[in-house]
């Protein structure tokens, strides 16, 4: 976008002040503790940090970037493939000036395709090309449930979506295909898009929340969808972020405890002890189940932490010495009714005649395939590939693979939020406010909830709402 640059100077992002950690005058504006080290606690240190705070951040693995991972040292031939947040839509602001400010290059992946390839559906063991299943036909049965979702978005405003959208998040998405009563054919392609959208089955998932996703991006070009990702890896983002934080991080330290008093918080993690004027806690909930909280949190917070959904999904990189899926005209992009639910190629615009494929779980058979071990996980998928495009000979040029199943990491718990029926409405505005001297963020914070996008966003709102009020 022409506004990655404008965004970078509307967000006021130009060189930092590495680890200054105050105004510029040797005097420290107040101490921030930030738990975890993903992209929403990144960004909210990193503007703390930038307008003169004193911040620690304190990141429970030994890396940075949460669910922001990239597999690097796994592959071979100097690839890369996303084993967490994958794609950056062109309406994505926030990560997309970072990323300029920060002298990361995106690839963009429109530019990087063969209109002669073809996506496929691969069901009933036979692949064929995606627009020979979805018809015209099909296409008009689909655009049935788009158009509803469309007018539901037309009638919610964005900015207040808990209020205005708040009879939507009685039902499930099921329920508005129930009441569409959709082709059979055509109800298994839009639940097999939603289940891969969202990382839930459709009957678990509120329609409210479909909805705000689709109000949001509602003037965007359907071109512009999961139009970039970050060349080198998405990983070089959180990584830009830390260089710039330096000494204010520390790894392997998960939070124990976050105690509030009147004019002090203090986080307990491993040999970390911290005394803190505020704390911006940035991890996914299911993570923070395991901390305790000794704070006056409404009784809604404590309820959101414990029962918020997350999603569940397991990516499987497979690497081959030649990209057959190409040489056999397609683009590698399938959607199919095996465990393996979904392909792509993860090394579109990336040189060289080797590839990686993209396996892709989610829902309840991502739940399944994630219980796997590791080395099994990948046999499976790599044995399902050769299923869906056989005849190419893909068993022959496998190389190795590496795979992530987000709901069995320790650390994140789930995929990212993905919220059920009556969730919406009842916690998302909770989670949004700041409570004594703690402060919420990440994606499930945001507008924005299960983007990177939100996770950014998020973090920033944070560090605004500290530095507005002061120490």
């Amino acid at each position: 976008m022409s506004g990655a640059a404008g965004a970078a100077v509307a967000l006021g992002m130009g060189v930092p002040l590495i680890g200054c950690g105050n105004d510029g005058g040797g005097r420290s504006r107040g101490r921030v503790v930030v738990v975890g080290a993903g992209l929403a606690g990144l960004t909210a240190a990193y503007e703390l940090d930038r307008k003169g705070w004193d911040v620690m951040v304190l990141e429970a693995r030994d890396r940075v970037g949460g669910r922001c991972r990239t597999f690097r040292r796994e592959l071979r031939f100097g690839q890369v493939a996303e084993a967490g947040g994958e794609f950056i839509d062109a309406s994505h602001d926030a990560v997309r000036g970072y990323a300029d400010s920060f002298g990361l290059t995106l690839d963009d992946l429109r530019e990087a395709e063969d209109d002669e390839l073809a996506d496929t559906i691969y069901a009933d063991r036979e692949l064929e090309e995606h627009d020979r299943v979805i018809d015209a036909d099909m296409r008009a049965e689909l655009a049935r449930l788009d158009e509803q979702v469309e007018r539901y978005a037309a009638a919610i405003d964005v900015a207040d979506p808990a209020r205005t959208g708040a009879g939507l998040d009685t039902r499930s998405v099921a329920d508005l295909l129930d009441e569409l009563d959709l082709d059979p054919v055509a109800r298994a392609v839009a639940e097999a898009e939603l289940r891969a959208e969202y990382t839930v089955e459709p009957e678990r998932l509120s329609l409210l929340f479909h909805v705000v996703l689709s109000a949001i991006a509602a003037d965007q070009a359907d071109e512009d969808v999961e139009r970039y990702r970050i060349r080198g890896g998405n990983d070089r983002l959180p990584g830009a972020f830390a260089d710039r934080l330096r000494d204010s991080l520390v790894l392997k330290a998960p939070a124990e405890a976050i105690q509030e008093r009147q004019s002090r918080v203090r986080v307990t993690a491993g040999r970390e002890e911290v005394d803190a004027d505020f704390c911006v806690i940035a991890v996914p909930l299911p993570a923070l189940r395991q901390v305790k909280l000794d704070a006056e949190l409404p009784r809604v917070v404590r309820e959101a932490i414990s029962r918020l959904q997350y999603g569940d999904a397991t990516k499987t990189a497979l690497q081959y010495e030649q990209r057959f899926w190409a040489e056999e005209g397609y683009s590698g992009d399938a959607l199919t009714d095996v465990p393996v639910q979904a392909t792509w190629d993860a090394t579109a615009g990336q040189s060289g005649e080797p590839g990686v494929l993209m396996a892709y779980s989610a829902g309840r058979e991502g739940a399944r395939f994630g219980a796997a071990d590791p080395r099994a996980r990948i046999d499976a998928a790599a044995e399902q590939v050769d299923d869906i495009y056989r005849g190419s000979g893909a068993d022959e040029l496998f190389v190795r693979g590496a795979t992530m199943a987000w709901g069995r990491e320790r650390f994140s718990g789930g995929s990212y939020s993905a919220w059920a029926p009556g969730q919406y409405t009842r916690y998302w505005p909770a989670l949004r406010r700041s409570y004594g001297r703690i402060y919420f963020a990440g994606e499930h914070t945001d507008l924005y909830a299960s983007y990177m996008e939100g996770a950014v966003r998020s973090g920033r709102r944070a560090a605004s709402e500290i530095e507005a009020r002061g120490a």
